[in-house]
Parts: structure tokens; C-alpha cells; sequence
């Protein structure tokens, strides 16, 4: 893959798309440098789509440039032998005007998906995070949500028994699916919030659930039961406890 393979191929793809589709982008530019998070330097951006403040004003349809980093590209190449770059580069074009068709509808549900995702991989990397975030995923069930791919399953815990959860082993279950926790680490505390990794700690003996399989992980996050919490009527913590599933 070199520079100009791709800007053709950039091309070929971007014409694929019907014109109508393609109303209010200015221009679609591929840029030869990679271009990181703000937030998140090691992340690479493949693609941004920008809101053209020259072309867009108050009552006028919104007009974006769309932008694909083509020294992005050649990162995630080098370090995913697998990666398709030429479907990539497909489904960062329909990624980047989703934003901008959204943009113009008057509403943006990607980029609050994004930002949801965007506090996940902040928390991953060790950088400061909202730890209710999780919870502006997808709800799944109760206490049950799902971001990008990784389910989180809240437990409510009474303020007399946080104690321990630094102490002693636990497990949760869920349908057929048992997690099970070692004592936690306080490292791992977020404003009353415990982020425990299970990531291959469910018993695969047990019933199979779809939602489950299709998650590359699984979070269990302890919330501190506040008074709002004990007006919702929360299960009772137990250290084997179970999580509703309906």
C-alpha cells in the first residue's frame, strides 16, 4: 500500500457512494500523515469528519470535509498483519458521513457512541474517566450494558461490605454464566466504582448465552449502593450473587 493506491482507491470508493448520499461534503482530502486522539496519543485516527464553518452558517444545511490519514493506515498495518485496508478505508468513508448525515438531521447518536467508547479505552489506559459511562452504552438488561464489544455487568454493593471486595474472593452469576473475582485492587477504584477485567472467567460448560459470546470481554463494575440506589429497591449483594438477566 503506498500513497497513491490508496488515494485512488479512496476515490473509487467515495464515487461508489450514491451522490445523494454525498450532499454537503465539500471536498474528501487523504492526508499522508497519521493523525492521533487528542486524548488518547496512542490511538490512531483513520478518519475525521469536520464541520466547514466557511460554507455552514445559521439555517443553512451543515457542509463537512471528510479527511482519511493515510499515515494512520500504514500504523494499524504494521501491527495487525491481518488488516484489510482497502475495507477499512470502505467503512471509515460510510463512518465519516454518518457524522455528517447525522449532523444535518440535528442530531449526532455516533459521536455520543464514540464518546462513550472514548471513556472506556481512557479508563483502559490508566487516563481519568467519567465511571458512570458505561451506562450511556447499551442497555442490555438490567445492571446489564454493552459498549463497542465488551459487556459491563453492575453490582450494587451496601457501603458496609465494600470493605470486602479488597479482601476476598467473589463470583457472579448471570443466567448460566459465572464470573469469578480475586480480591480487588483500590487501583482500580473510581469514585465509589470498582472496574474488575473478567475477560476469559466464565464457565463455558454452562449454558451458552448469545449476548455473552459475542463479547470480546466482560467488566464487572461494584457501585457503592447510594440512597438513590435503595429507592430502586437493588438486589441485595451477596458474594455470590446474581444479576438479573430478564
Amino acid at each position: 500500500m503506498d500513497l497513491a493506491t490508496f488515494e485512488a482507491a479512496a476515490l473509487r470508493e467515495w464515487q461508489a457512494i450514491p451522490e445523494a448520499h454525498r450532499a454537503g461534503i465539500v471536498a474528501l482530502i487523504v492526508e499522508r500523515d497519521a493523525r492521533y486522539d487528542p486524548g488518547l496519543p496512542d490511538v490512531p485516527l483513520l478518519g475525521e469528519c469536520v464541520v466547514d464553518t466557511a460554507m455552514s452558517y445559521v439555517e443553512a444545511p451543515v457542509h463537512s470535509t471528510i479527511h482519511l490519514y493515510f499515515g494512520s493506515f500504514v500504523h494499524v498495518a504494521a501491527i495487525e498483519p491481518d488488516f484489510d485496508w482497502l475495507a477499512e478505508v470502505r467503512e471509515t468513508l460510510h463512518h465519516e458521513l454518518t457524522h455528517h448525515l447525522e449532523w444535518r438531521a440535528g442530531h449526532d447518536a455516533l459521536g455520543e457512541r464514540e464518546d462513550v467508547e472514548r471513556e472506556n479505552l481512557g479508563r483502559l489506559a490508566g487516563e481519568p474517566f467519567d465511571p458512570t459511562f458505561y451506562r450511556y452504552g447499551v442497555a442490555i438488561a438490567r445492571q446489564v450494558f454493552q459498549v463497542a464489544d465488551e459487556g459491563f455487568l453492575e453490582v450494587w454493593v451496601p457501603p458496609a461490605q465494600w470493605p470486602r471486595l479488597l479482601s476476598e474472593r467473589c463470583e457472579v452469576r448471570w443466567g448460566g454464566w459465572c464470573f469469578t473475582c480475586c480480591p480487588l485492587s483500590e487501583s482500580n477504584l473510581a469514585d465509589d466504582t470498582l472496574f474488575a477485567e473478567i475477560e476469559d472467567g466464565w464457565d463455558e460448560s454452562e449454558p451458552a448465552d448469545t449476548r455473552v459470546d459475542a463479547w470480546a470481554a466482560v467488566t464487572l463494575v461494584f457501585c457503592k449502593r447510594r440512597t438513590w440506589l435503595k429507592r430502586k429497591k437493588a438486589p441485595a449483594f451477596r458474594f455470590v450473587c446474581e444479576i438479573d438477566a430478564r
